[in-house]
């Protein structure tokens, strides 16, 4: 398959999570993420590189505010909302900058999935309805992504092995140990 026909893929899928609300999900964010940082002639644009830190102000959702109440009774739909919360990221061009979260989560979902587990804080309220669903839909898509991709066996026309077994046959059939000493390094 033709690598331009994946980042060109944008199909939408309605998915559906466990309370029940639908929403649209792009089947190859990834590839979509990498590709629109680049021009038509492959120059990348000045683009967040890392997350590096993260400030929470005053009007962010707190834990304790987190569900929506109805007439006194606790409803199990969260609010969702990003408000009051901001990344500092480091650009491409070596300059950090404050984005809010919300700019954040459209361009670069996974990796802000990502910075928000490794530092504990995807149980706030406005990471805890969106990073768990982010998460579980790149694995899935990175799996597929593997799956399509047909596994190299030559490289420079000689057979690589991917076992010990098939270490030992082809050193069997050169007539030397050239494999097996590459495996035991």
């Amino acid at each position: 398959m033709n690598i331009m026909n994946l980042l060109l893929n944008t199909q939408l899928y309605d998915v559906e999570d466990s309370n029940g609300h639908v929403q649209k999900y792009s089947a190859n964010i990834i590839a979509q993420n990498i590709y629109e940082n680049c021009d038509h002639e492959g120059l990348r644009w000045k683009t967040v590189v890392q997350i590096v830190g993260h400030n929470q102000a005053d009007n962010a959702v707190k834990k304790d505010n987190q569900w929506v109440y109805c007439k006194g009774r606790k409803h199990c739909r969260q609010r969702k909302t990003t408000v009051g919360w901001k990344l500092w990221c480091r650009l491409s061009d070596g300059t950090f900058q404050w984005f809010d979260l919300k700019d954040l989560k459209q361009s670069n979902p996974v990796d802000v999935a990502r910075y928000a587990m490794s530092n504990n804080i995807a149980d706030e309220p406005a990471f805890k309805w969106w990073v768990p669903h982010t998460m579980r839909k790149a694995d899935a898509i990175a799996k597929a992504v593997i799956k399509r991709l047909r596994a190299t066996r030559t490289k420079f026309g000689l057979k690589i092995p991917s076992s010990l077994e098939e270490c030992k046959e082809f050193d069997k059939e050169n007539g030397n140990t050239y494999w097996m000493d590459a495996w035991q390094k």
